[in-house]
């Protein structure tokens, strides 16, 4: 009932619901009694909610519970779930009109669904996707048999990909100089364990990052830092071949 619940908050854009088993209670004469309220308020921004639905839909399109998308096309969402030695197996999933959750587990409590025959069909392990899933489809399809299909409300870029910001120039920087800079722009600095050549940095300054700078990157994201090992000795003009451009070390320079 509270992964239902919670699953609902999604559903309702954020606004939160306390569980109320009683719909309607009547005395002899016919008159309705008031019932527990249900402390409808909201928790989340919508936001937030519209970005939580969109990844939770794609259980359903593309992810473990894939074989359990409802009937007809109808926009879900949801989440399978295996615990520790696969002593549960869950699936909550939602639509805009309705949040359920199933658990599959055995009455005496703690006992790990393992090298186990359910309903005939025998498993090693026994995961959300095998029951709780396709049981969640086979109610939801006549529950919300007739009731229109409700697409959820589109998420925003900045929920799905993080507000973009450019990354900055830190080349040749000193590598504690060019971690104060990215820090400064909102980003976590990682340093590489490997370096790479730079005709224009010096060793041990930075060579480039990853995301490259002037690209657009997650506020927040990791950009790596690549330490410089100078320039390649192979490439034309990275001192490369003879060591000693002087043919006559020790002498005055010789000219062509």
């Amino acid at each position: 009932l509270t992964m239902a619940a919670a699953d609902a908050t999604f559903a309702a854009n954020g606004t939160f619901c306390t569980p109320v088993a009683i719909t309607k209670v009547t005395d002899t004469t016919g008159k309705e009694l008031p019932i527990p309220a249900a402390g409808c308020h909201q928790v989340l921004e919508p936001r937030i909610t519209s970005a939580v639905e969109y990844a939770m839909s794609k259980v359903l399109t593309e992810g473990t519970a894939k074989k359990s998308a409802l009937a007809g096309g109808r926009v879900a969402a949801g989440k399978t779930g295996t615990t520790q030695l696969n002593v549960a197996l869950w699936f909550t999933g939602f639509t805009p009109q309705l949040a359920t959750a199933v658990v599959i587990s055995k009455p005496e409590g703690g006992m790990p669904l393992q090298h186990v025959t359910i309903n005939g069909k025998f498993q090693n392990f026994w995961y959300g996707a095998d029951i709780a899933a396709p049981t969640w489809k086979r109610y939801m399809d006549q529950a919300l048999a007739g009731q229109p299909n409700v697409p959820f409300p589109a998420p925003g870029n900045n929920e799905l990909y993080g507000q973009q910001v450019s990354v900055p120039d830190v080349t040749g920087q000193s590598i504690d100089s060019a971690k104060a800079q990215l820090t400064t722009a909102g980003f976590h600095v990682t340093v590489s364990a490997t370096g790479a050549f730079s005709p224009t940095a010096p060793t041990g300054t930075v060579a480039g990052t990853s995301p490259a700078s002037g690209t657009s990157a997650a506020k927040g994201g990791i950009v790596t830092i690549i330490p410089s090992t100078g320039p390649d000795p192979n490439a034309p003009g990275g001192g490369g071949g003879n060591p000693n451009p002087n043919p006559n070390p020790g002498g005055p320079p010789t000219h062509p």
